[in-house]
């Protein structure tokens, strides 16, 4: 079984549905323009308050073709991506680093095609869960076919991670808290176990869920510079050198053109 049949059992369907529920708040919260989502399930829907698109990117091509959503579409390995670097606002990585031999190389490309101050969202599988329980199952009764044979990264390991990587943790959740292998019509009646699990086992559920930001100090964003709202200026006298060094070199212009308003004397 691939890991895209998986999705379509009723575990997975569960597991996606429960995804997309607790995923949409934050993407409305942010609101992005250029999103990017790693690996399937697909968690795109319209209603989603996206300005630009949203692109799927996933290795496996004949998946791909297979999602009839009307979003872009490439195939590529996470390990290089082919985009320049900060090409998007917004990454989405449901479930894609246990399916990675590197997650250090995948969260090393989601930086760099990321854009200063964006976001990134990581899904992934608890391994204190129900569903651990489940794979280690699976394992023991030597099923090749079981998809996900890598063990699970713990929360403070991918955290870890993303702080070595320049990452600054923003927020995070736990969720997903029903049985794993009850059918789907069983888990739409298990809602309580949800408000329970939250309220009296929140490490236990079966995913989590943590919001990253790209920060990238001494970078003054483009916006400020062209409307003269550079922070600490006010009322202060204009200090060019220690902020050119900051800067991106695609800022040099902007940055003279706001020593102009400014007085500055040339240099």
């Amino acid at each position: 079984m691939s890991v895209t049949d998986w999705w379509q059992t009723p575990t997975g369907r569960g597991l996606a549905i429960a995804s997309h529920r607790a995923l949409s708040p934050w993407i409305k919260r942010l609101a992005p323009s250029r999103v990017m989502q790693l690996g399937l399930p697909l968690l795109w829907d319209a209603r989603m308050p996206v300005e630009d698109f949203w692109l799927l990117c996933d290795p496996d091509y004949p998946a791909l073709s297979r999602v009839g959503l009307p979003v872009l579409k490439v195939a590529a390995d996470p390990c290089r991506l082919p985009f320049d670097a900060g090409s998007f606002d917004l990454l989405v990585l449901p479930y894609l680093l246990e399916r990675n031999v590197d997650p250090y190389q995948v969260l090393k490309e989601c930086y760099r095609v990321l854009a200063p101050e964006g976001y990134l969202v990581v899904l992934a599988f608890n391994p204190h869960s129900l569903f651990s329980l489940m794979r280690h199952w699976q394992l023991w009764r030597g099923n090749l076919r079981w998809p996900w044979q890598q063990p699970f990264m713990p929360v403070g390991q991918v955290r870890r991670l993303l702080m070595e990587l320049g990452f600054e943790m923003r927020s995070g959740k736990y969720f997903q808290y029903r049985l794993p292998l009850l059918p789907l019509h069983l888990q739409a009646r298990s809602q309580w176990l949800e408000f329970a699990g939250d309220r009296w086992w929140p490490t236990g559920a079966n995913a989590f869920m943590l919001l990253a930001q790209r920060r990238e100090p001494g970078w003054i964003p483009p916006g400020l510079l062209k409307n003269g709202l550079v922070p600490g200026l006010a009322g202060a006298k204009w200090s060019p050198a220690p902020v050119r060094g900051l800067c991106r070199d695609s800022d040099d212009e902007v940055l003279l053109s706001v020593e102009k308003k400014l007085g500055c004397k040339p240099r």
